[in-house]
């Protein structure tokens, strides 16, 4: 249990150093931008929460507007994916598995909304 906790700790770590080495080295990863020259609606979201962890939130917005949702969504998740490690409990994937076509739902209309965004932002290009 303890090893499951630290592992996903570690993960998350790592994946905040990975976001930050990218603003740092100014490098684009968006395979869609590469290929069709238009921004994704995830093109962004790098420098996007970098400017919300320096607490500038005007500035994450105009990046990209899912940063927030995102890291919203992502904290939950792991507070309960912890809780069930720790109670050895599945009862996030019962809740997931019953409300994925809501949050499929969700996904899809934030993602057209922030693609549609994205195409018209100045900041990405």
């Amino acid at each position: 249990m303890k090893n499951q906790i630290i592992k996903k700790i570690s993960i998350n770590f790592f994946i905040l150093m990975l976001i930050i080495l990218t603003y740092k080295l100014n490098i684009r990863v968006c395979i869609i931008n590469k290929l069709f020259y238009i921004p994704c609606p995830c093109c962004g979201i790098t420098r996007s929460f970098i400017y919300l962890l320096k607490g500038e939130m005007a500035m994450s917005l105009k990046y990209n507007i899912l940063t927030i949702p995102l890291l919203i969504f992502y904290i939950i998740y792991m507070f309960l994916k912890i809780r069930d490690i720790i109670k050895k409990d599945s009862s996030l994937n019962v809740k997931i598995t019953k409300y994925k076509s809501c949050l499929i739902i969700i996904a899809v209309i934030l993602c057209v909304i922030s693609g549609i965004k994205n195409i018209f932002n100045p900041l990405l290009y």
